[in-house]
């Protein structure tokens, strides 16, 4: 098993410029499709934190698929929730829950600030062919 994608790979470290960056980044290289365990979950929040600007809010974009405009410490909170009720889930269902499950559970429940909104899933060749058909 590989490890989690380096934080600046897939040009984003930061803030994004637009909602197609992040969806390419998400897409192309996903920071959580090789994270499963506490261990590896605890160090990309460690590399992140060493790395990047606003850690916790690049990992919500990285997770989420879109930038959400909330302050850092406000990222943080929600993290540490998404991770709680990712173990919570965990318990109650007696198998491990991806974090993104986690996450996308909490916005369904509402137990998220109002800025995140409400999410659009699209499958995979949507969103290909959204990336494929842009101009760069």
């Amino acid at each position: 098993m590989s490890g989690p994608v380096p934080m600046g790979e897939g040009g984003w470290d930061g803030a994004p410029e637009d909602a197609l960056a992040i969806a390419r980044v998400l897409f192309r290289k996903d920071l959580f499709a090789t994270t499963r365990s506490d261990t590896q979950l605890a160090l990309l929040v460690e590399r992140a934190v060493a790395t990047v600007p606003q850690p916790y809010s690049m990992l919500l974009c990285r997770l989420l698929g879109y930038y959400p405009r909330l302050r850092e410490t406000t990222s943080r909170d929600l993290w540490d929730h998404v991770v709680a009720h990712r173990v919570h889930l965990a318990t109650r269902l007696g198998r491990p829950v991806h974090l993104r499950v986690a996450a996308l559970d909490l916005i369904a429940l509402g137990e998220v600030p109002d800025e995140l909104g409400a999410p659009i899933l699209l499958g995979r060749q949507v969103v290909r062919g959204i990336l494929d058909g842009s101009s760069d």
